[in-house]
């Protein structure tokens, strides 16, 4: 058996990255005291990186999420905050 681990599926990298950016927005935050969405910003950010990198599957997904997390969390009568 190979030592080599198991390539991720992309599902999973999504998840790796938007978990990734999700840290450094809320990190930036805290920096400038800025409110905004951590996870609105790092959906952003993974769905602006998918598509440099011409990745249209993962920059689908990360819109896809992005738009399921703005419903979800930013619904009207629901936490409003700003996004990027």
């Amino acid at each position: 058996m190979s030592d080599t681990p198991a390539p991720n599926p992309p599902d999973a990298k999504l998840a790796a990255l938007i978990d990734k950016h999700d840290r450094e927005a809320r990190e930036d935050i805290a920096a400038t005291g800025r409110p905004s969405c951590a996870k609105c910003r790092a959906l952003w950010i993974v769905a602006e990186r998918a598509r440099v990198l011409r990745d249209v599957e993962q920059a689908r997904a990360a819109a896809e999420a992005w738009r399921a997390h703005q419903k979800q969390d930013h619904a009207v009568g629901g936490d409003s905050h700003g996004a990027q």
